[in-house]
C-alpha cells in the first residue's frame, strides 16, 4: 500500500474514531449503543505483502465477540491495544511505530 493511501486510511480512521465517540455521546441516554472496532492489520486481500504477524479474521472476530458481549464500547483489538498505551504516554514513539507500518 502506498504511503498516501495508509495516511488517507489513517485520517478516516481517527475520523471515525471521534464521531463514534461524539454519537456514543450523544446517545448515552437512550438505548441505543454505539460500538468501535480498532482492529490492528488484519491478514485479507488488502494488506497482502504488507506486514507481518497480521491478525486473521477468525481471531479478530473471536475478540469482537468477546468484548461485544462485555459491553466494551470502545474495541482496541490486538497490537492496537499497546499502541494506544505507548502513544498516550510516548507520543513520538508512537509516530515512529507508524511510520514503519
Amino acid at each position: 500500500m502506498f504511503k498516501w493511501t495508509f495516511s488517507l486510511l489513517l485520517h478516516n480512521k481517527a475520523g471515525i474514531h471521534l464521531f463514534t465517540k461524539a454519537l456514543r455521546y450523544q446517545l448515552e441516554d437512550t438505548n441505543i449503543h454505539v460500538f468501535e472496532v480498532i482492529p490492528p492489520v488484519v491478514d485479507t486481500e488488502m494488506t497482502k505483502g504488507r506486514g507481518k504477524n497480521k491478525m486473521t479474521t477468525e481471531q479478530l472476530t473471536n475478540e469482537f465477540i468477546k468484548k461485544f458481549k462485555n459491553n466494551h464500547y470502545e474495541m482496541e483489538i490486538g497490537k492496537v491495544k499497546l499502541l494506544t498505551t505507548i502513544n498516550r504516554w510516548f507520543p513520538p514513539i508512537a509516530e515512529r511505530i507508524l511510520k514503519k507500518m
